[in-house]
């Protein structure tokens, strides 16, 4: 079970400042693990101390449980890893994000750090973009650096999903938020504009740092009308089976999450050219669109396709298997029993 008291394997689950979609990844390989027999141990540090305070648990619990592994998900964990000196230790550092993508100094100074300490680790990539950036950015063969996906949550069974019901609902566009820049509101909202279809609808959550400027910016392209809205940003999860397609523009998606679970709802995805949406789609053309990071008109014009016939759910369902515990779990558990 988890947080035994004999555990081999730490992970270091991410802060919340790292993502909600890391943390319930994280969650449901630590459940996956454990309900497969593999003993782990979820190892939350303070996260208002310092690096040496918090260098002392870790070391702590290492010491605590006989931990022969240690597995991180942030930059500032493997940083917290690699300054461990116990030398028999099993380090494997799953990097999502790519390198600027936040001005953290840990973040940093782990990306200025990391091909010297790409030595000390198993790197992890989860997506094919993130094992590019972590080739080049170590100089590490390929081969090298392992391309392993962190499990999505789905539901189970998946919904029963007909390419008549899913035709039949109100054109309704769902945007999982928040409101922040690196989810690029902005341009949907250019891109709605050229929808000439009055009945076509955004739902938005009413949360994020550019809540205010999309609201004087609805006013000013005369959208208001046009919007759901929605209290929180975790709120978009319960619009799948109302919605007709997801469109998340994002700027910076480490994670195919939130594409994934669209799918998994039968809905079509449309998007721009990111790690996360890359990974999710993979060149499947049933599964949705993907357009360039910052083209409006690109954006349109695949909203408009997609609402005018969303396609057959089932083969978009079919995808996600790739993406769920039961298929990522050999993978994982032979990775973190190789070394004990």
């Amino acid at each position: 079970m988890i947080n035994a008291p004999d555990t081999t394997t730490l992970l270091l689950p991410p802060t919340p400042k790292v993502g909600v979609d890391m943390r319930e990844s994280v969650d449901l390989l630590a459940r996956s693990l454990a309900a497969n027999g593999l003993p782990v141990h979820l190892a939350n540090l303070p996260e208002t101390t310092g690096f040496a305070r918090r260098l002392w648990h870790l070391r702590a619990l290492v010491k605590r449980h006989r931990a022969t592994a240690v597995l991180s998900f942030a930059e500032e964990d493997h940083l917290l890893s690699a300054a461990l000196p116990v030398r028999s230790l099993h380090r494997i550092w799953v990097q999502a994000h790519l390198p600027g993508w936040r001005s953290q100094p840990e973040a940093q100074r782990f990306w200025r750090l990391l091909p010297r300490l790409a030595a000390r680790a198993t790197l992890i990539a989860p997506t094919p973009d993130a094992r590019e950036h972590l080739v080049r950015a170590t100089g590490l063969p390929r081969e090298n650096i392992l391309h392993l996906p962190l499990p999505v949550p789905l539901p189970q069974p998946l919904p029963a999903i007909t390419a008549e019901s899913l035709r039949a609902r109100a054109p309704l566009i769902l945007f999982p938020g928040p409101l922040e820049r690196a989810s690029q509101p902005g341009l949907l909202l250019k891109a709605l504009r050229q929808l000439d279809d009055p009945n076509i609808r955004l739902a938005l959550p009413a949360e994020g740092a550019q809540l205010k400027p999309i609201r004087h910016m609805l006013e000013k392209l005369a959208l208001a009308e046009r919007i759901l809205w929605l209290e929180s940003a975790l709120d978009w999860s319960d619009r799948l089976y109302e919605a007709r397609l997801l469109c998340w523009p994002a700027r910076i998606a480490p994670l195919p999450n939130v594409a994934v679970q669209a799918l998994a709802a039968g809905l079509p995805v449309v998007g721009t050219q990111v790690a996360g949406l890359n990974a999710a789609l993979e060149n499947h053309p049933e599964a949705g669109s993907l357009v360039p990071i910052t083209d409006a008109e690109a954006l349109a014009r695949a909203l408009s396709r997609w609402l005018a016939d969303p396609g057959d759910p089932a083969p978009r369902q079919r995808l996600v298997w790739r993406w769920s515990a039961d298929s990522l779990l050999p993978r994982w558990r032979a990775l973190l029993t190789a070394r004990q």
